[in-house]
């Protein structure tokens, strides 16, 4: 479209506007469009209000920067025609609800609620069913997860090395779904490594420091030299894919950059931060960090440019969150724990004291059960029901949350969950921060 005098930009007073260091962000309301544009642009979409021509706009800016009407008229003209091309203000709105029975994603397996370790910040521990999940309900399980579409599955505990029988289960699924096993690497002997490189399987080795003077306290004695043991079995066997999973809190925050260097030397392609959750016991050992700690790690994070790729995980930020599409479908990566109980998600999994609230179901029945629908239904739209939430500009990116952390907390899916502040202060800055950090692994 060619813009002239008489040309007029739709209302822009139903836009939510973040300004930081000259930059802008401009988001609608009403849906996740959204435009990042400098101070011209800002100015011209807070003058236009669906009835003043940009002529008028034009007039109204030279008086108030004293500058030729030649020269600010071609830069409104030509940043209007920008912002027609891409649609803001187009009447169709963009759908982000889920579709009514999704596909299954990443069944999540609780194979054992024991473990060789004792990580006081754990949010496991006193959740799950005692025992082992039995060896032919979790080959019948994943089978059925097979039928339902899931892309792999994600076995953890406790910790899966403590089965004298994981390696036997394991091979039970070989060529049904790839496997990815979430461990602490501490019992993993030279034999195991071998025979995990013949099978499809990938595996997460948490990790919460790059010595042991920093891991200890986390992890306990004895526990990073042992981890380190196991990742170098799983390398010089060749097992397809290591990853190492980092629990970041107050007192590992600054090993940022040193575990990532660990990395590096032990050839591990992947390195993910997850910030602790906020305890719901006030005496746990956890200490989380604030928002301004989460933003500081995501620059520590994100700064870095080298091999490994370094991410940070947080519920409601990331390329799924920025997909445009609805992150968070309870049902999609369901959790089962070791007597067989099926959860919605991990995070439903892990609520102390689960209650009716949260629908039991079959595994089949995650999909698209009445109780299932219904959870969702409860969980969506959930922005827009949150008060403070309503007005936020990232509620489009972030949608509320995760309903899950927000239930344990509160009781109810009506309420932000304790990464909100975090999660403004990190999309603010992946859209306005001017450094050389830049977007990293979220581009």
């Amino acid at each position: 479209m060619r813009c002239d005098s008489s040309t007029w930009l739709p209302n822009c007073e139903q836009v939510s506007i973040v300004s930081r260091n000259g930059r802008h962000f401009i988001a609608r309301r009403d849906s996740a469009e959204w435009l990042t544009v400098n101070e011209l642009g800002a100015e011209v979409l807070k003058l236009s209000d669906g009835h003043r021509p940009l002529g008028n706009i034009v007039r109204t800016l030279c008086r108030t920067y004293g500058s030729s009407e030649d020269e600010v008229e071609q830069d409104v003209f030509s940043f209007a025609e920008d912002v027609l091309a891409t649609g803001l203000f187009n009447d169709a709105r963009i759908d982000i609800a889920e579709p009514p029975c999704p596909s299954m994603l990443r069944p999540q397996f609780y194979v054992t609620a024991k473990c060789n370790l004792s990580c006081p910040y754990c949010s496991v521990r006193g959740c799950l069913p005692e025992g082992d999940m039995p060896a032919d309900v979790f080959k019948n399980l994943v089978r059925r997860c097979a039928s339902l579409g899931a892309q792999y599955v994600e076995i953890t505990g406790g910790e899966p090395f403590v089965r004298d029988d994981l390696l036997s289960i394991l091979g039970s699924i070989n060529g049904v779904l790839p496997a990815q096993v979430l461990t602490n690497g501490t019992l993993i002997t030279r034999d195991q490594a071998r025979t995990l490189a013949q099978l499809d399987v990938a595996i997460q080795v948490s990790l919460d420091g790059a010595s042991k003077e920093v891991n200890r306290p986390l992890r306990g004695e004895g526990s990073f030299e042992a981890a380190l043991g196991g990742i170098r079995l799983l390398q010089d066997s060749g097992v397809r894919e290591i990853s190492i999973a980092v629990t970041i809190q107050r007192t590992n925050a600054d090993d940022v950059e040193n575990i990532i260097a660990l990395a590096e030397r032990e050839r591990v392609d992947l390195v993910t931060f997850r910030p602790v959750v906020p305890p719901s016991d006030p005496t746990s050992f956890a200490s989380p960090l604030d928002a301004n700690g989460i933003l500081k790690l995501s620059r520590r994070v994100y700064s870095y440019r080298g091999p490994v790729k370094a991410t940070l995980v947080l519920y409601g930020f990331g390329r799924d969150a920025l997909s445009g599409e609805r992150w968070c479908v309870p049902g999609r990566s369901p959790c089962i724990v070791p007597d067989g109980s099926v959860f919605p998600c991990q995070g439903f999994a892990e609520c102390f004291d689960v209650d009716k609230e949260i629908p039991r179901v079959s595994l089949e029945d995650q999909i698209s059960s009445e109780a299932i629908i219904g959870l969702r239904q409860s969980c969506s739209g959930r922005a827009e029901r949150i008060e403070e939430c309503s007005i936020c500009p990232w509620k489009h990116f972030c949608q509320g949350g995760c309903p899950a952390l927000a239930y344990r907390e509160h009781r109810t899916f009506t309420a932000k969950d304790s990464f909100c502040e975090a999660r403004k202060r990190l999309y603010e800055d992946l859209f306005l921060y001017e450094d050389e950090h830049g977007t990293g692994n979220l581009e």
